[in-house]
């Protein structure tokens, strides 16, 4: 079982993680290591939800709203897709205690803060 099945981790982009979207899909850059990431239509996707942290079980339930993906599916691909993102440092797990609570995962961030990508 993956440490991301754990509803107490949150996943957060890495603030040395910046991106652009090119033809629809993201360009990632760990920016101390100078490596670049692609990401297709759904893995741009993901990346757009994880401007605020989320749950793998949040992703999911987003994902399996908007595409035609069973939940088992989907927790299997996105998992792997973010062990590949946390494996290149370009997203971080925190507990989600550290990241917020339950409640504040998915709101707005508060008005003074900035995003990186």
């Amino acid at each position: 079982m993956s440490v991301l099945t754990d509803t107490e981790v949150v996943i957060v982009r890495s603030e040395r993680t910046v991106a652009a979207t090119v033809d629809g899909e993201a360009v990632l850059l760990d920016i101390e290591k100078g490596a670049y990431f692609g990401l297709d239509a759904v893995g741009t996707r993901v990346w757009e939800m994880l401007a605020l942290p989320r749950t793998l079980s949040d992703l999911c339930m987003a994902l399996t709203e908007e595409y035609d993906v069973e939940l088992g599916v989907c927790r299997e691909q996105t998992s792997g897709l973010l062990q590949e993102l946390v494996a290149q440092n370009l997203v971080e797990l925190l507990p989600l205690a550290v990241a917020g609570t339950a409640d504040s995962v998915g709101a707005p961030p508060p008005a003074n803060s900035s995003e990186r990508a």
